[in-house]
């Protein structure tokens, strides 16, 4: 039987082929981080912008105040006595769905709009939870200011993007 002769470690436990390799592999992609600072640099240099989200939308912002206002409408007749029976409200619950979903499919075709979609989804979420507590007869006046205060939530979280948007940060 024939022996195989290893090759002498290095004191640090690397043989020499792997610590070769090690060399070969910084060597070689050494010049990715000297790349992206000078990128980096000469975009902060010149004055670019790097742009993550798209630019403020004055549509989107009086659309999305002018649908709190109808949610809000909603929310103060569902708090008269006695409390209004959901065939009632129903046009007033498809205006509203209507008015998200052109407010959605606005938002959806602006490039670098993602967060802005999400937080319209997760309005359109929550109404459609509310109304379907309304329409199966589960709501009541008590369970009015809970679910305005969620949705209002979501309103302002919408707005305080757009807003955000629109005034650059220095």
């Amino acid at each position: 039987m024939e022996l195989v002769q290893r090759r002498p470690r290095a004191a640090s436990g690397w043989t020499h082929g792997a610590f070769a390799l090690f060399i070969r592999f910084c060597l070689a992609f050494a010049w990715v981080v000297p790349a992206l600072s000078l990128g980096a640099a000469v975009t902060a240099c010149s004055g670019g912008k790097v742009v993550f989200v798209t630019a403020y939308d004055e549509q989107t912002d009086e659309g999305v105040t002018l649908l709190q206002h109808k949610t809000d409408a909603l929310f103060l007749a569902l708090k008269k006595t006695p409390f209004p029976d959901y065939a009632s409200t129903a046009p007033v619950y498809a205006e509203i769905h209507s008015d998200i979903a052109a407010l959605k499919m606005r938002n959806e075709v602006r490039d670098k709009n993602d967060l802005t979609v999400k937080q319209i989804v997760a309005l359109e979420n929550a109404f459609t939870i509310f109304e379907g507590q309304h329409k199966g007869g589960t709501l009541n006046e008590f369970m009015v200011d809970p679910g305005k205060m969620s949705i209002d939530q979501i309103y302002r979280a919408i707005l305080k993007l757009e807003i955000a948007k629109k005034e650059p940060k220095e």
